[in-house]
């Protein structure tokens, strides 16, 4: 099965992606979402590769992640190389695991980090 990536090119997290998909010279499939129709947040982009309605988005074999660097670390893990490390264990399973940790990590750092801050703000010191 190809790998596929969907991103929109103006965003820097899908460079990200680009950026070790071809320094990794990792063969993918892109596949463009258009910010100004929306695409990003229709179904079934939503429902299938990002519950968020971002870029990027990441597919392989039967594998599917979101969150840049979380790909990244991924596709590292995946072909190790001259670029980090990769997880700990090689099995297709301990991959996975490390990918979906730092997905989860992710998330937290770019959904619920910034409002929390925002409310721990207004609560905390404007009183």
């Amino acid at each position: 099965m190809a790998s596929h990536l969907y991103g929109n090119y103006f965003s820097t997290r899908s460079q990200r992606v680009l950026f070790t998909l071809e320094e990794l010279e990792y063969p993918y499939e892109w596949h463009s979402k258009d910010f100004a129709r929306g695409e990003h947040k229709a179904l079934p982009y939503v429902s299938e590769h990002h519950p968020f309605g971002k870029v990027p988005a990441f597919q392989d074999d039967h594998v599917k992640l979101f969150e840049s660097r979380a790909i990244c670390r991924y596709l590292v893990a995946r072909k190790p190389g001259h670029l980090t490390p990769p997880f700990a264990g090689t099995s297709s399973a301990s991959l996975v695991q490390g990918a979906r940790f730092e997905q989860a990590a992710s998330v937290e750092q770019s959904y619920f980090e910034p409002p929390l801050e925002k409310l721990g703000f207004e609560l905390i010191f404007k009183k």
